[in-house]
């Protein structure tokens, strides 16, 4: 194996990425509307999840 060879693919399908688009939305959805519990031990641990869902769509 050369060093230009990547380690390895990754293909998703249409299929997959609507799917995770759909649980990003939802996780969102739910931050926003109150439904995540918060964590005691790291109390910005939802909301820097939700701004990383949202960076992703």
């Amino acid at each position: 194996m050369s060093t230009d060879e990547p380690l390895f693919t990754f293909e998703v399908t249409r299929y997959e990425a609507e799917l995770l688009r759909q649980m990003v939305a939802l996780e969102i959805h739910d931050y926003k509307s109150g439904s995540i519990p918060g964590d005691p031990q790291d109390p910005e641990f939802a909301r820097r999840r939700v701004a990383d869902c949202e960076a992703l769509l």
